[in-house]
């Protein structure tokens, strides 16, 4: 999971779904990264048993923060 800044609150999103802009290295702290699925659901903790609190549709630009959890 992915930890994001969404709408001035932290949201997490699966890493399966978005890619690094112009790199394929692995992720960073405060790295720009592209939504690949057509919808994408934003939550509120690093898992899908977290209420959505939003979505991102695909290729919208996200800022990740950090990486929390196995995804």
């Amino acid at each position: 999971w992915y930890k994001i800044n969404y709408n001035g609150r932290t949201g997490y999103v699966s890493s399966d779904y978005v890619q690094a802009s112009g790199t394929t290295t692995p992720p960073a702290e405060s790295t720009t990264y592209t939504v690949t699925a057509s919808t994408l659901n934003v939550r509120s903790g690093a898992g899908t048993n977290y209420a959505s609190i939003g979505s991102v549709t695909k290729g919208q630009k996200l800022s990740v923060v950090s990486k929390s959890g196995s995804w």
